[in-house]
């Protein structure tokens, strides 16, 4: 795996850890990614990291919610309060590569933090419909540059395509709202590369 700049690691470490926390108990609670960009000190915040170093962290320490420690975008001290701790994680699991079986099986389970090729214009650009042939996206020896998370994936009837839900960090302008649809493939590493590279959290 490669470090992933401008902090989009931590907002997928993130957003799995708030979809498998709200799965659990119902109750959605927005978490602070400012405090892994500021405690992972197995990552280099903003300059680049890792979503399974971010989880790590949030085994060995609860995370704060985003009022209480809000994001600014930046690194900075790191000013956990532990008595303010919201969610913690207690296992997460890396998915075989390149195995769109077992990406669908882990996704069932909860929100999946994903690996992703973006620099092509076809990502970039991205409006709506879903992203479909690989060799659009990416090849097998284009880098991984970003994160993303997984949220589901499904069935569209009328491009007889199935696909990947994704949710992107790059705000609601990017996309369709913030999210994306990529196509899964029978194998390899996928539209973008979005099946090389992913993990599935669990939390208390």
């Amino acid at each position: 795996m490669k470090p992933y700049p401008i902090c989009r690691w931590a907002h997928a470490a993130i957003d799995a850890i708030e979809g498998d926390a709200y799965l659990k108990t119902g109750n959605m609670v927005g978490l602070s990614t400012q405090q892994v960009l500021d405690c992972d000190h197995t990552s280099w915040g903003c300059h680049g990291g890792l979503y399974t170093n971010a989880f790590e962290y949030a085994i060995e320490n609860s995370i704060m919610s985003e009022t209480d420690y809000p994001y600014t975008g930046k690194s900075e001290s790191c000013k956990f309060d532990k008595a303010k701790g919201k969610v913690q994680v207690t296992n997460f699991i890396n998915i075989l590569p390149q195995d769109s079986h077992q990406l669908k099986m882990a996704v069932k389970l909860g929100p999946v933090a994903a690996s992703i090729s973006t620099a092509n214009p076809v990502f970039q650009f991205y409006k709506g419909g879903i992203i479909s042939g690989a060799s659009n996206c990416s090849t097998e020896e284009t880098p991984v540059d970003s994160a993303v998370t997984i949220i589901g994936y499904g069935h569209d009837s009328h491009l007889g395509l199935e696909y990947w839900l994704i949710k992107n960090s790059w705000g609601t302008t990017w996309g369709d709202a913030g999210f994306a649809r990529l196509a899964i493939t029978e194998g390899g590493p996928g539209v973008c590369n979005i099946q090389t590279e992913a993990s599935v959290v669990f939390t208390n």
